[in-house]
C-alpha cells in the first residue's frame, strides 16, 4: 500500500509554507519520507522499517517483526514461483 500528502500554506503577510509526506509499505519492509519547507528553513527526513533474516543461503528481508514474532523461512527447491502465505502483503 502507499500513501501521499502534501500541504500549502500562506498566512497573506509573505510567510509561505509547503509540506509533502509519502510512505510505501510493502511485504519487504516500508519506506518513508517528508519534507518541508518554509521562508527560512527547510527539513527533510527519510526512514525505512522492517526484518532482516540472515541465513547461510544469503539475507531475506520482511515486514517488521517484534520480540514474540515467530519467523519461518522455507526452501524448496524446484518450486518456482510457489508462495506461503499469511496476511496481505507478506509473502
Amino acid at each position: 500500500s502507499y500513501g501521499l500528502n502534501a500541504g500549502y500554506a500562506d498566512d497573506g503577510n509573505g510567510a509561505v509554507s509547503l509540506s509533502g509526506y509519502g510512505n510505501y509499505n510493502g511485504g519487504q519492509g516500508s519506506v518513508h519520507a517528508s519534507a518541508s519547507s518554509s521562508n527560512n528553513s527547510s527539513q527533510f527526513s527519510l526512514g525505512a522499517s522492517g526484518s532482516m533474516l540472515i541465513h547461510g543461503a544469503g539475507v531475506t528481508f520482511g515486514q517488521a517483526m517484534d520480540a514474540n514474532s515467530a519467523v519461518g523461512l522455507v526452501e524448496a527447491d524446484g518450486a518456482a514461483g510457489a508462495a506461503v502465505t499469511n496476511a496481505a502483503g507478506v509473502v
